[in-house]
């Protein structure tokens, strides 16, 4: 099923002392939810070419009833990103893989879920891990956010982002009438701000950040706005804090 250990080589005067680590990366490779599922002894490994790392993908992505399903499930030796390490999003994976060889297939993508993981030393693409990147549902109004969390879409944050589930209403009086902010998505973290808040601090702290002259036009806001930072954690809104 495969070969493991080193041989080493040297033309100095009884230099054959020891077993050095290997130069070339060398990485488990399987294809395939079962061939993957079997114990590290009975894999295969390859030796990889330079620039590469090894890898462990286990990512579904849907492209719609026309093209189906496509399943990457496997340990290999792929081409090294620039700035992509450790594990990251299906949607990363996406992006900065699948969408890098074939530019034009995001907007087939209906959705993609999963983790790919990426390293650097000698057969370490043993697990699967955490994605480092936070991610967080999506949606836009009432009736979409009420839809199931499986129904809704995710989102890959940028650097210091929380994810919000935002349900505020915010009367400007008869001129300007009333805004409504019902919303699930990454936002930019604010100092202090985390948990359930008032619609009065979100207004003050998000809103009137914002725009610094919008608080003299407000008659008054009702609702609740949650932040978090955890993985896919904007799920609920819960009740303000200190309220």
């Amino acid at each position: 099923m495969g070969e493991v250990g080193t041989a080493c080589f040297c033309d100095n005067q009884l230099c054959n002392t020891e077993l050095g680590e290997p130069e070339d990366l060398v990485c488990y490779v399987c294809e395939g939810e079962d061939e993957c599922s079997l114990s590290l002894d009975e894999l295969n490994t390859e030796v990889c070419d330079e620039f590469s790392v090894c890898s462990f993908i286990n990512v579904t992505v849907d492209f719609g009833q026309v093209l189906g399903t496509a399943i990457d499930f496997f340990r290999s030796c792929v081409s090294a990103v620039e700035g992509v390490e450790g594990c990251i999003t299906a949607e990363r994976y996406v992006d900065d893989y699948i969408g890098a060889e074939f530019s034009d297939v995001r907007d087939f993508i209906m959705g993609e879920v999963g983790t790919a993981c990426f390293c650097d030393n000698q057969l370490c693409n043993t697990e699967l891990g955490e994605p480092e990147d936070l991610v967080c549902y999506v949606c836009e109004g009432e009736d979409e956010c009420s839809l199931s969390l499986d129904e809704l879409n995710t989102e890959v944050c940028d650097e210091f982002s929380v994810c919000s589930f935002i349900n505020v209403t915010v009367d400007f009086g008869q001129v300007l009438g009333t805004a409504i902010d019902f919303f699930r998505s990454c936002v930019s973290a604010v100092e202090g701000v985390e948990g359930c808040i008032t619609a009065e601090r979100y207004v003050d702290d998000y809103i009137g950040a914002e725009f610094s002259d919008v608080r003299d036009f407000i008659m008054g806001e009702v609702g609740t706005a949650c932040f978090c930072d955890n993985q896919l954690c904007n799920t609920e809104l819960g009740e303000p804090e200190g309220k």
